[in-house]
């Protein structure tokens, strides 16, 4: 019977990496060996994973210094020993059969014609996974019962650990690269077929939608500079006309997955003129930029964040009556404001006096 690896990239997961092993180590079929691979984490995640280490006999932490989830991966991939190697992410969720379905693919007739194995992936802190789930399925067309499939999904992939020692000398270690499409080209390159199975599920995190498209314009193209650096000039022709529609696409998903608050189950529409949290990496992610001089953008870019004394700003032009500066505050949150008299250029002073947060 295949035996199966699973590699999990980590960088400062100490959050999440406990609901990712534990959906791992809880399968219906036991995951032979689960390889986490330590990219440097400043945090908990070592004694997290080591934790896991020590109550599981399948588990192993392995440390990679050079920083990026295509360093990470590849460390992981070449440390595995199973037949065939899974990877997920350290913020994902795994299907409790997912593990099974991978195995019983590649044990399968079918199976035995492909090299790699991919599936869906939907988003465990975003709204109505029942919601997601349906429109994800309704744009799978012929792949709606599974069929051959050109890529593979980030989060949710398996390969061949034969093949993965056959085309691992020619992917590329760029960090702008997109390393799932990188490899699904390799593999295509070297006359392997890849396969997709809806019922193959994992649920990752939407923490890179809530960017907006604006800051993740270099992401979105990424998949062009990939295909170019392979010299695959029927990729890249065919990613380039993809691209505009990926841009719409991730700007319905910022608008969608932005505002949500997956604790309280609600939207939070102020999220939107807010900054973006921080990324799993520590660092602040760029913030959202709203079209210079709208009154949006003077309430949360001038406001002094984290101050316990008064903030005073001016909102430029309020066209709308100072109504609209009360329902803004509301929805950001801003409690305790005064708002001075209307000034004959339009101006109304705004004046905070509690702590100022950008998010919450």
């Amino acid at each position: 019977m295949t035996t199966l690896s699973v590699v999990v990239p980590a960088f400062n997961e100490a959050e999440l990496i406990g609901q990712c092993l534990d959906g791992l180590v809880k399968q219906t079929r036991a995951i032979d060996e689960i390889v986490v691979v330590d990219n440097g984490s400043t945090d908990g995640t070592a004694a997290i994973v080591d934790s896991y280490v020590n109550d599981h006999n399948n588990v192993t932490r392995v440390v990679e210094k050079e920083p990026g989830v295509i360093h990470a991966r590849r460390c992981g991939f070449d440390f595995a020993t199973g037949d065939v190697i899974a990877k997920t992410d350290a913020d994902s969720l795994v299907a409790p059969d997912w593990a099974e379905r991978i195995v019983n693919f590649f044990d399968s007739s079918v199976g035995s014609e492909f090299a790699a194995l991919t599936g869906l992936v939907l988003c465990w802190d975003g709204p109505s996974r029942g919601l997601q789930h349906k429109l994800m399925t309704m744009t799978l067309g012929r792949l709606a019962e599974g069929g051959t499939i050109g890529g593979l999904g980030g989060p949710n992939y398996a390969v061949r650990n034969s093949a993965w020692k056959e085309v691992s000398d020619t992917l590329q270690t760029d960090p702008d690269t997109w390393e799932d499409l990188d490899l699904s080209l390799a593999l295509s390159e070297a006359g392997y077929k890849m396969y997709f199975d809806p019922g193959l599920q994992v649920d990752a995190s939407c923490r890179q939608l809530r960017h907006s498209p604006w800051q993740n314009r270099s992401y979105i193209s990424g998949g062009v500079r990939t295909a170019a650096r392979r010299g695959n000039d029927l990729a890249v022709k065919a990613l380039r006309i993809q691209r505009p529609f990926r841009f719409v696409g991730f700007t319905a998903m910022w608008l969608l997955f932005r505002p949500w608050d997956h604790e309280k189950r609600n939207w939070r529409p102020h999220r939107l003129l807010t900054p973006g949290e921080a990324s799993a990496s520590g660092d602040e992610c760029p913030s959202f930029r709203p079209v210079i001089g709208s009154p949006a953008s003077r309430l949360s870019s001038l406001a002094k964040v984290g101050s316990r004394r008064p903030v005073s700003l001016w909102v430029v032009r309020l066209r709308c009556r100072p109504a609209l500066t009360h329902r803004l505050c509301r929805y950001a949150q801003r409690p305790t404001l005064n708002l001075g008299r209307r000034r004959p250029d339009g101006r109304v002073r705004v004046t905070f006096r509690r702590r100022i947060a950008t998010d919450s």
